[in-house]
């Protein structure tokens, strides 16, 4: 994945889903800085942005406004964002939710911010 590249994937989910996210990218020096985010049809934006493969950022906009941002360890690589029509939840060795109505999925997008990647893979799956 070459610095600052963008890839968008669409993602259709219109009930309450989870993106599993298993991260065991690799980088040659510093950190990952490797963003993962889901936006739905009401202007809302998830996003996870793994530090390295133990630490992650997550955050989320709804209607324009940030809301809720901080930091979790993931568990082994591993970030779960569970969403509802009333909540997103960051799960990682811990978990974080924020009340915000955030249902339905349009696409996904995964952004190198910038990390010099050098192995291994991001596994996205998606459940409804």
């Amino acid at each position: 994945m070459a610095n600052d590249q963008t890839d968008i994937w669409n993602v259709t989910a219109t009930d309450s889903y989870t993106v599993t996210l298993n991260d065991s990218m690799t980088v040659s020096s510093g950190d990952q800085y490797l963003l993962v985010s889901g936006e739905n049809s009401i202007e809302g934006v998830w996003t996870v942005q793994f530090i390295n493969s133990t630490y992650f950022q997550y955050g989320s906009l709804v209607a324009g406004s940030t809301h809720d941002t901080g930091y979790l360890t993931c568990a082994n690589g591993i970030v779960q964002v569970v969403v509802t029509s009333t909540s997103i939840t960051f799960v990682g060795t811990s978990s974080f939710t924020s009340n915000q109505a955030f249902e339905n999925i349009g696409q996904m997008i995964t952004r190198n911010m910038d990390g010099s990647f050098n192995s291994g893979e991001l596994d996205i799956t998606v459940t409804q």
